[in-house]
């Protein structure tokens, strides 16, 4: 997925979660903490339409970091088009603009659409800083291995309606 402008994270919430993990994320510090946050709110399905608190406080990442980096969003892309429950399309148009070039998208713009579950991400991430450097390390690093192996309950929990739903059958 190209993009042909910088990408603009806009609140108080996007440069805070900069400055807290600037330590951890040293080379493309606003790139990494986007393509962390797109990740959580794809994994979580959640997203968010803007975190814009009208403060000036935004963080940018430059379209040619982007550009030059952007493999991981578009399988992230395809995850959260084909997946997600936040979004009302029959499977055949998922399918189509999961897997359509750029230019033929039919107007979904995929960099909003990710955008927002960024901004549900974002917010999770920051609930991972911890007393110190070492500390949101080793809490970004239990996050990601409980996600990984299932033990993440805010993510795997079975809704009330799923269980009863169980039972009955």
């Amino acid at each position: 997925m190209v993009i042909a402008s910088d990408i603009i994270l806009k609140g108080t919430v996007w440069k805070k979660a900069a400055e807290t993990f600037s330590p951890i994320f040293k080379e493309r510090l606003h790139y990494d903490v986007f393509l962390l946050s797109t990740s959580i709110g794809v994994a979580y399905d959640k997203r968010k339409e803007t975190l814009d608190d009208n403060s000036g406080a935004d963080i940018s990442i430059p379209r040619n970091v982007y550009n030059g980096r952007s493999d991981p969003f578009d399988t992230l892309f395809q995850s959260a088009i084909l997946t997600t429950t936040t979004e009302e399309l029959e499977d055949e148009a998922r399918l189509k603009i999961a897997f359509a070039a750029d230019d033929e998208t039919d107007g979904f713009n995929r960099i909003q659409f990710l955008t927002q579950f960024a901004n549900f991400g974002v917010e999770k991430l920051l609930e991972l800083d911890g007393l110190d450097d070492i500390d949101s390390m080793e809490k970004l690093l239990n996050f990601v291995i409980a996600t990984a192996e299932g033990h993440n309950f805010e993510i795997t929990d079975l809704d009330d309606d799923a269980i009863a739903e169980a039972l009955d059958q």
